[in-house]
């Protein structure tokens, strides 16, 4: 089984102005060392999105992955390039992952087994987020 990974990242949310519902301890390298724990025997492209002179850019590059360079600073922009990206990548399976999501040791191999069992017919995520369990008027 052959699984790729988009892995959209962005300059935003790196040193300063995190979003008010992020957790003291969080960080963009913690979230991708979680990620690449898990999948790094997979085909992984990062798409970074804005400026590269920074802590998370330059601890992307220490990993062997490839990644592609936006200068678009726009969140739908990038995204849309990502779903384009798409028709470009010969794999049985493409995972899409942001820059500000955790997982659990073996997430990898939960989205295999959900992939196997299922086929292609599987719209698989890992995302937890407690908006799933708790109603909010906004978010």
């Amino acid at each position: 089984m052959n699984l790729t990974c988009i892995y959209r990242a962005c300059d935003k949310e790196i040193n300063e102005n995190f979003n008010t519902i992020r957790p003291i301890w969080f960080d963009k390298c913690k979230c991708w060392k979680s990620f690449y724990d898990s999948f790094n025997t997979s085909n992984i492209i990062v798409v970074f999105d804005g400026n590269r002179n920074n802590i998370f850019y330059n601890y992307l590059k220490n990993f062997s992955i490839e990644i592609i360079n936006l200068d678009l600073n726009d969140n739908k922009g990038s995204l849309f390039y990502c779903y384009d990206l798409v028709s470009s990548i010969d794999s049985d399976y493409i995972y899409f992952i942001e820059d500000d999501y955790l997982h659990l040791p073996n997430s990898s191999q939960v989205i295999i087994e959900g992939l196997e069992r299922f086929g292609d017919q599987a719209n698989l995520t890992l995302y937890d987020h407690p908006d799933h369990y708790n109603k909010q008027e906004e978010l």
